[in-house]
């Protein structure tokens, strides 16, 4: 499969290709915009169950992304946290943040999920 390099008729656009890609020009009138793309399908034959289709696989991709619970470094809990360093690890010491998971040897990482929990229980004993 060769890579292309897309670029819009009137558009000044010096951007390189990479290496080895075909240079191909977008058609006039067939640009990829999300109005456009809905009209596209919208003038198909059967446009409206393609529609819908893509409407269901988006609204199931958003349902599993909810469910992932991804591993956070440091630098993504002090932003979350808005601690420092060393008050988060004095927090998890004394039991009241939670503590890091180890995914391979000295790296921390700690829920996503339960880091949040830990800021809306915050919220909730603030009233």
């Amino acid at each position: 499969m060769r890579k292309t390099w897309t670029t819009n008729p009137g558009s000044n656009d010096e951007r390189l290709p990479a290496k080895g890609a075909v240079k191909r020009r977008v058609p006039t009138g067939e640009a990829s915009t999300p109005a456009s793309l809905l009209a596209r399908l919208m003038r198909d034959e059967g446009g409206w169950d393609e529609l819908l289709r893509l409407a269901d696989m988006i609204g199931r991709a958003r349902a599993r992304a909810d469910d992932i619970d991804p591993l956070i470094p440091l630098s993504e809990v002090l932003v979350l946290s808005g601690l420092s360093k060393t008050k988060i690890y004095g927090l998890i010491k004394a039991g009241a943040f939670p503590a890091p998971y180890k995914p391979g040897g000295a790296a921390s990482r700690w829920s996503r999920r339960e880091v949040l929990a830990w800021r809306e229980s915050l919220r909730q004993r603030r009233g």
